[in-house]
């Protein structure tokens, strides 16, 4: 089994990230916020590259999800640019609109650098899966699936979580772990609410 970092970012760096989300979209709609933020202005931490998710709720349903395992680019000009995606650009979604923007939540999700799950067993794997709740990438040639570790929260079981991203892999739910390529992560989050008080 292979091991993953653990958290690099403290809340207050977080808390940054989701600011220039947060203004990404403001500016969408007209308000007073920020263009694609110049890294020379940050922390060196947050003008590093790293792979991120922008995840919004509106009313604590799902809105959009949008993001890079690895990036070239700077932090916080990929959360910029993963904003505006998961606003207006997740196909499985409408655009995201002026009037929701009162029970809006944003998330953003730093990810550790992803590391390889080696397993001669399908349930080894589960079981590593199931007592560490990592994000999975799982691979197939040219298919891949993504789930953040916080998709455990409505996932409970391994097995569960598997064969929902081996679904949205366009995986068949009958290929062993073992034919396919598993990478673990861990990711340090942070959600608020759009609207600060």
């Amino acid at each position: 089994m292979s091991a993953i970092s653990s958290a690099r970012f403290s809340a207050a760096e977080l808390s940054q990230l989701l600011v220039v989300a947060r203004q990404a979209i403001a500016t969408h709609f007209g308000q007073k916020g920020q263009q694609l933020p110049n890294a020379e202005d940050y922390d060196e931490c947050l003008s590093a590259s790293a792979g991120c998710f922008v995840t919004l709720e509106v009313r604590g349903e799902l809105q959009g999800c949008i993001g890079t395992i690895t990036s070239q680019q700077p932090l916080l000009q990929e959360v910029h640019k993963k904003a505006l995606a998961a606003a207006f650009s997740d196909k499985r979604f409408p655009p995201l609109a002026v009037d929701q923007l009162s029970t809006l939540t944003l998330e953003v999700s730093v990810l550790s650098k992803p590391g390889l799950l080696a397993s001669g067993k399908d349930q080894d794997c589960l079981n590593y899966l199931g007592r560490h709740h990592p994000g999975v990438i799982l691979s197939q040639g040219k298919r891949r699936g993504v789930f953040l570790p916080q998709v455990w929260d409505k996932l409970k079981t391994p097995k569960e979580f598997v064969t929902a991203l081996k679904r949205k892999a366009g995986i068949s739910a009958e290929t062993p772990l073992t034919e396919l390529r598993v990478e673990i992560f861990n990711v340090d989050s942070h959600k608020e609410a759009y609207w600060q008080s």
